[in-house]
């Protein structure tokens, strides 16, 4: 059923709960099963209570990753306020990449949080939250910064395809958490000082259920899944002021495209042998 994202289409509404049930029996006892469905796919839903961590169980697929020509196209037409940013739409035809396969996955449906950071690591200055006055908002990390939260926790962090297999809903959008620059604007504004809610089913959610995508996330090479190799995605998105800006809203820029040095860190891990 997770194979691919059309045999996730084609399933029914019973079955994806019940794979909720085996997916949290399969975790072990610290997980239970979330009854909502998430995103507008319906995904399943595990949540590990200990953390209050809820995660989805992405389905599988192919998708072409990087820039691709037709992604540029819808950046052409905008007014854009630096030199520097027409120069680097001329150079999008060498960022397409080649197809990929993506396994299915579980990935968190928010980044850790302010009061997660706070009751793991304690206080650290330097951290960046999105409001600082809330314990359920996004901290961005540096690098650095990663190694006590990694440390406590088994998971690991998404590979760079992974998480934009995500950030494209299936390799269906160009953006994160929109088709258009109008959508990826508009999911942008959602998040402006926003504090992650288990419940909320629109503002900052994307087809898959994920929150937060805009915000940016550290992701990981494949052969060292637990170290912070690159970020993705990540700017403020004050779009028309800082025209620029949208450049990093586009899912397929690739590692470090934005060259930021502090990220969200955002949970994955496989899927247990009895979800295959």
């Amino acid at each position: 059923m997770l194979t691919s994202l059309g045999d996730w289409t084609r399933s029914t509404e019973g079955e994806r709960r019940q794979l909720a049930i085996e997916l949290a029996a399969a975790l072990g006892a610290e997980w239970r099963p979330v009854p909502r469905l998430r995103g507008a796919h319906g995904l399943a839903a595990v949540l590990h209570v200990p953390s209050n961590i809820e995660f989805v169980a992405v389905p599988g697929g192919r998708f072409v990753a990087g820039v691709q020509p037709a992604d540029a196209e819808l950046l052409r037409d905008l007014e854009w306020n630096e030199e520097s940013s027409a120069e680097w739409l001329e150079s999008l035809g060498a960022r397409a990449g080649g197809e990929v396969t993506v396994a299915p996955f579980l990935i968190a449906r928010g980044p850790v949080l302010a009061g997660d950071a706070q009751r793991i690591a304690g206080d650290e200055a330097g951290w960046v939250t999105g409001n600082e006055d809330s314990p359920a908002a996004p901290i961005r990390f540096t690098k650095d910064q990663c190694t006590p939260i990694l440390a406590a926790f088994p998971w690991r962090l998404p590979t760079g395809h992974e998480w934009e297999w995500v950030a494209r809903t299936g390799g269906t959008t160009a953006f994160l958490n929109g088709a258009t620059p109008d959508e990826t604007e508009s999911a942008c504004k959602a998040l402006y000082s926003a504090a992650y809610d288990h419940e909320c089913a629109d503002a900052g959610i994307n087809g898959f259920g994920v929150w937060g995508l805009p915000w940016g996330d550290w992701v990981a090479a494949a052969a060292a899944p637990r170290t912070p190799h690159a970020g993705r995605g990540g700017a403020a998105m004050l779009y028309p002021w800082q025209s620029d800006e949208i450049i990093m809203q586009l899912a397929g820029l690739g590692d470090d495209g934005c060259a930021n040095d502090e990220q969200n860190l955002r949970f994955a891990l496989d899927l247990p042998p009895l979800a295959e």
